[in-house]
């Protein structure tokens, strides 16, 4: 962070002390020939001020609360007098910062941990700050749906465009959505600064800077742990109303931290660990061939009409009129001998249709799958270790990790052939280094780094293609392996796997800040370096297991402009004779 606060004096030659209460670390440095001097990157917190000068009362003020991204200027006046008397200033008025045009909204840790949040995302908090508007779905507020807080327009600006910050370091994913998100137990406090007119403040219309919090000297933790579940839950007024029963939802999350000393007035950790693991049954319709579809026998369609007569495609006979006639299956049933052994094994992963509600005459959504239970499995994690060397040299660093698996088993159906999940991970880590050389001038480097992962997998990773009767010389090609995409088109079965197209995509900045701040005369003068290296890589593995789609264009008579039966039969009549309208095999 920037300088935290900027002490004028009518003193030349005055010692000034900050001392942090929570870690008795003093920060020192001395009045020029004008009588101005600064305190540069003090940590957030409750600090007391000292100045003392020979044929001067000692100065006091306690309580000076600096908060993360502060440039505070607080005047100070001696008496003359001995000094060991001392003249102490307290209750005052909370100090003004009249030194930055910067405006923001500061988010203290009693807002954090008092205003309601669901799912206990702390950046929620954000649109606390005017000209904060929301453009997300509203279900988008835990914290690892991290576009949620993301989708954020500032002031009129584009959504997406705010640079999150833990510590001052780069907190983006490569979308530009927020990538490490603490629990609220692991936030000392955050700036949402929407009118940033300093220099270091160039990444986006908004800065959210969070600053972690350290240890002190005395022991300090937080244990939690709440639940939800469909015991305790109410009914709502309308299921009641309607008869129907209490849904099925659980809500679990515990979090655990705490913060203390190693060496005292020296070195510091903090440490902390957060779950949060929700889940819902789902019920879902799908559209299942029956028995006596999977043997062959679509008989029972010709009572809805003659379109759903199927004919052999090997019957095809030239007319000699330009037209080409086939004959009809007889029954309109596909003799077994007809019937390949892949479509066999294939269909063996379908249930057969159950009580669905409401299912048309020809057989869609006639398949309800009641066990389907989709959950998250989130966890976020942070640790940091502070080390004061002297009052000119300070050191902290810092890890966080936090990984979610959103498993979709509501589309599970076919156990063994469908169901996915997924998968998202962001570790970040960091070092920051302050060192003042002399009263006037103060160093601060920091390093970051930050990474994160998106991936969507398929239960079935690492199907073997030979098990379904396919040749284990096309199996051993394929570059990745999953229950292969058998697709019979809209308004017609439902496709066993639910991810076609399996991706990953990592993205990756490495920050490197260097600031120097220096006293000169009546002005405070800073520079620095911000070099942020983004890097980004992604694919998917669509097609990469095998795409096999049936149409049923090969099923209709009796001459070849005749139109094809409807999908719902002929689809799956292809898939029983082997004859598929394209399939192909990617190769990434």
């Amino acid at each position: 962070p920037p300088p935290a606060a900027t002490l004028s004096m009518a003193s030349a030659g005055a010692t000034i002390r900050a001392v942090h209460a929570g870690t008795n670390y003093a920060t020192t440095s001395e009045t020029n020939a004008e009588g101005n001097y600064s305190l540069g990157f003090l940590l957030p917190g409750d600090y007391t001020v000292t100045a003392n000068k020979p044929g001067f009362k000692q100065f006091e003020r306690s309580g000076v609360r600096i908060a993360v991204n502060d440039r505070l200027t607080l005047n100070i006046w001696l008496e003359l007098g001995q000094v060991n008397e001392k003249m102490s200033v307290q209750a005052e008025a909370p100090l003004l910062e009249t030194t930055s045009s910067s405006m923001g909204t500061l988010i203290d840790h009693r807002r954090l941990t008092e205003l309601p949040l669901i799912y206990g995302n702390p950046m929620m908090l954000q649109f606390l700050a005017s000209g904060t508007t929301w453009n997300a779905p509203l279900h988008y507020q835990a914290p690892w749906d991290t576009s949620g807080a993301s989708q954020a327009s500032v002031n009129g600006s584009q959504k997406q465009s705010i640079d999150f910050q833990v510590d001052g370091l780069s907190n983006n994913r490569k979308n530009n959505n927020v990538a490490y998100v603490p629990s609220v137990e692991f936030i000392q406090e955050y700036k949402v600064e929407t009118i940033a007119y300093d220099a270091s403040q160039g990444h986006g219309a908004a800065w959210v800077n969070a600053s972690l919090k350290s240890g002190s000297n005395e022991l300090h933790g937080s244990v939690y742990y709440y639940i939800q579940n469909k015991n305790l839950n109410a009914n709502g007024f309308f299921s009641n109303l309607a008869g129907q029963p209490k849904g099925d939802f659980d809500y679990k999350r515990w979090q655990a931290s705490a913060g203390g000393r190693l060496v005292k007035n020296k070195t510091f950790w903090f440490a902390g660990v957060e779950k949060i693991n929700p889940g819902s049954t789902t019920r879902r319709i799908f559209t299942v061939p029956t028995p006596a579809e999977k043997n062959g026998d679509f008989s029972a369609l010709l009572a809805l009409g003659s379109q759903y007569q199927f004919y052999d495609p090997w019957t095809t006979t030239d007319l000699k009129n330009g037209r080409f006639g086939r004959t009809p299956f007889v029954g309109n049933v596909i003799p077994q001998s007809r019937i390949t052994a892949i479509a066999k094994n294939i269909l063996k992963y379908y249930p057969d249709p159950n009580d669905a509600p409401s299912p048309t005459r020809e057989g869609l959504n006639n398949y309800i799958y009641k066990e389907g239970y989709n959950s998250n499995d989130y966890m976020s994690s942070s640790l940091r270790v502070d080390h004061n060397f002297s009052d000119k040299n300070r050191l902290f660093g810092r890890f966080g990790y936090a990984r979610n698996t959103l498993n979709e088993n509501g589309y599970d159906f076919a156990k063994g052939a469908s169901g996915g999940k997924t998968n998202r991970k962001t570790p970040l880590a960091a070092l920051d280094y302050t060192h003042i050389f002399d009263a006037a001038t103060v160093v601060n480097l920091r390093y970051g780094y930050t990474r994160s992962y998106d991936g969507t997998i398929t239960v079935t990773e690492g199907f073997d293609l030979s098990t379904l009767g396919f040749p284990k010389s096309l199996a051993d090609q394929l570059v990745y392996r999953q229950f292969p995409i058998i697709g019979f088109g809209s308004n017609s079965f439902t496709t066993t796997n639910n991810i076609t197209s399996p991706s990953y995509a990592y993205g990756s900045i490495n920050s490197v800040i260097a600031s120097v701040s220096r006293t000169q005369g009546r002005h405070l003068l800073r520079m620095g370096y911000d070099y942020r290296a983004s890097l980004a890589t992604s694919g998917n593995h669509g097609g990469e297991a095998g795409v096999f789609n049936f149409n049923g264009g090969y099923m209709n008579g009796p001459l070849d402009n005749s139109s094809t039966p409807p999908l719902v039969a002929s689809s799956l009549g292809g898939l029983l004779l082997g004859l598929s309208t394209n399939s192909y095999v990617n190769r990434n």
